[in-house]
C-alpha cells in the first residue's frame, strides 16, 4: 500500500478519537470539481434536480441501513452537502458463540463512505451514466460538543441557503 507521505496526504481526523463512541457529528462533503448538480438556490431557498433529490433521499434511507445512528438536519446544496449525525448505540457488542465483546462495527466513516457510495450511484443514474466520480475524496468532519455547539450547528445549516449568494465560492 501507498505510503501517505509519499502522496503529500495526511488524515483530517483527530488523531486517537474514537469514531464509533456515542456523539453528534457535523460533516460535510463537496461535488467533486465543487460542480453545482444538484440544484440552485433562490431567494434563499435550494431548489433540488433530480440529482439533489437522490442525496437528499439517501440520506433519510440512512436509519434503516444503521440502527444505532440518527440522522438530524441537514442541507443539500448545490454543490456540498451538510448533516448532523448522532451515534447513539455505544454498548459493546457481544458475540453470538461467547460472552466475549466484539469490535464495535459503526463507526462514522462507515456511514459516510455507505452515504458517499450510495448516493453517488444514484446521481449517477440521474445523469443516465454508469459510473464517474460525485464526490470530492474524503469529507469534513467535526464533533459536537455540547448543546449550545448543537445550536449553533443547526442553525448554521438551517442559513446556509440564505448565505449562498454572498458566499465568494459560490459566485
Amino acid at each position: 500500500m501507498p505510503n501517505a507521505v509519499q502522496y503529500g496526504r495526511h488524515s483530517i481526523r483527530l488523531k486517537g478519537f474514537n469514531y464509533s463512541q456515542a456523539g453528534l457529528y457535523f460533516v460535510t462533503t463537496c461535488v467533486e470539481g465543487k460542480k453545482k448538480i444538484f440544484g440552485r438556490v433562490f431567494d434563499g431557498t435550494v431548489i433540488l434536480e433530480p440529482a439533489g433529490a437522490a442525496v437528499r433521499d439517501i440520506w433519510l434511507g440512512l436509519d434503516k441501513r444503521f440502527a444505532g445512528a440518527r440522522f438530524l438536519d441537514f442541507v443539500v446544496m448545490p454543490n456540498h452537502f451538510h448533516g448532523i449525525v448522532a451515534l447513539v448505540d455505544a454498548l459493546p457488542r457481544r458475540g453470538a458463540a461467547s460472552s466475549a465483546p466484539t469490535a464495535r462495527s459503526l463507526t462514522l466513516g462507515k456511514i459516510m463512505r455507505a452515504f458517499k457510495s450510495l448516493s453517488a450511484i444514484e446521481v449517477n443514474r440521474t445523469f443516465g451514466r454508469r459510473g464517474g466520480a460525485v464526490w470530492q475524496r474524503n469529507y469534513w468532519e467535526h464533533i459536537v460538543g455540547h448543546a449550545g455547539e448543537l445550536r449553533t450547528v443547526r442553525e448554521y445549516i438551517r442559513q446556509n441557503p440564505l448565505r449562498w449568494d454572498s458566499d465568494p465560492e459560490n459566485i
